[in-house]
């Protein structure tokens, strides 16, 4: 048996893979403990894992210094093998190097070329230059040297393992294999799926189920259009032959009762108790919930926010999985002709199938699980 400490972002996009990775682990007889906030002790302990609060630190390119107080002084007080961090997140990585710890990191987004990263090769690159000097300040403090390896002043690499680093996409996702950090393994989707049977939402529905999902990345330009796309669908598909379900954190607030045909749902994790049931997708396009969508077969309707969102739909329009609307785009009448569009034509289910096939072919979470087993010298990966 092996004490490993897991550490993700606080976004659920991020945590909830690990968890699967955590529970996993955990079945297999390891003692996990996952550093979060409080806000997800339900999720962590639900899940059979040890949960070990700390504060809200664990956003990249912030906190770094507190975060590494937190994690060093865990690791002072509790002896462990391993630890496994996300990899945007510096601070765990730092305070495993300095303890003589091995650390596996996992990504749960599409790892992009250089000069495919939001913002421009000009801006990024400076904005790199600043964050390296603000990673340095960190590491020196705590008698760390500089970093030499350029990989990890970018923001989804700061906390890049040089043993084992897990890229929890699908392989169609990734739109340059060669530029991959080593040593990347490429394993899939992974997610908990908390209690599927006891908490199942039976839809029972003979229309067509849209499910429409949200984000728990609170940015305030993102929450403006959310709320825009989440309202324009309710007014789109109220009384009408279909079963619209929404999943948001927050509950619905419109000045209109809803309709019998519309469901509002606050649970989570709860796409794996929906996406089966639903005929397509409508999200706002980040990583994760385009890979459950594409998990389960199901097509999509994306409106991408921003961040890597554009690139992730303009690629999954390519697959023949999806449509994509701009923000600006969303409207009511557009909206309910591009779902239209979409159950109108079988190519989009059948090629969210083909690539929902490989995923349960290959097991994710498993794959992961052996790659730590063998790194901590438990088992041997046949490939």
């Amino acid at each position: 048996m092996a004490r490993i400490a897991l550490v993700s972002q606080i976004m659920l996009g991020h945590m909830i893979p690990a968890l699967d990775l955590g529970a996993e682990l955990a079945r297999r007889g390891h003692q996990v403990s996952v550093l979060a906030p409080r806000q997800h002790q339900g999720l962590i302990e639900e899940a059979g894992l040890i949960f070990v609060e700390i504060g809200l630190y664990t956003i990249p390119h912030k906190y770094i210094g507190e975060l590494f107080a937190e994690v060093d002084e865990f690791i002072k007080r509790t002896s462990i093998d391993l630890l496994i961090c996300d990899s945007a997140l510096a601070a765990p990585a730092y305070a495993a190097e300095l303890h003589g710890i091995p650390w596996v990191s996992f990504q749960t987004t599409v790892p992009l070329p250089d000069h495919l990263v939001p913002g421009g090769e000009r801006l990024n690159s400076r904005l790199r230059e600043l964050y390296e000097k603000q990673l340095n300040t960190v590491r020196l403090q705590h008698g760390l040297p500089a970093l030499t390896d350029k990989k990890r002043t970018r923001g989804d690499f700061a906390g890049l393992s040089g043993q084992l680093h897990l890229l929890m996409v699908i392989p169609e996702m990734i739109p340059d294999w060669a530029n991959l950090p080593e040593p990347s393994r490429i394993v899939g989707i992974c997610s908990y799926d908390g209690d599927e049977e006891s908490n199942w939402i039976d839809l029972d529905s003979e229309d067509p189920v849209i499910l429409v999902c949200s984000s728990s990345v609170q940015r305030a330009e993102f929450v403006q259009m959310i709320q825009h796309y989440l309202h324009t669908a309710v007014e789109a598909f109220s009384h009408k032959p279909y079963k619209l379900v929404v999943t948001h954190h927050e509950p619905y607030q419109g000045e209109e009762p809803l309709p019998d045909n519309v469901l509002w749902v606050t649970d989570y994790p709860v796409h794996s108790r929906l996406m089966p049931q639903a005929d397509i997708v409508i999200t706002h396009g980040g990583c994760g919930t385009l890979q459950k969508s594409l998990k389960y077969g199901v097509p999509m309707v994306i409106i991408p926010l921003g961040a890597d969102h554009p690139f992730l739909a303009e690629h999954c329009e390519s697959l023949g999985v999806a449509k994509v609307l701009t923000p600006e785009q969303v409207t009511v009448a557009t909206m309910e002709a591009t779902v239209k569009s979409i159950l109108g034509d079988s190519s989009y289910r059948r090629n969210a199938q083909r690539i929902a096939s490989y995923i349960y072919d290959h097991a994710p979470c498993k794959t992961s699980a052996d790659y730590v087993e063998a790194l901590l010298g438990e088992t041997k990966i046949v490939v």
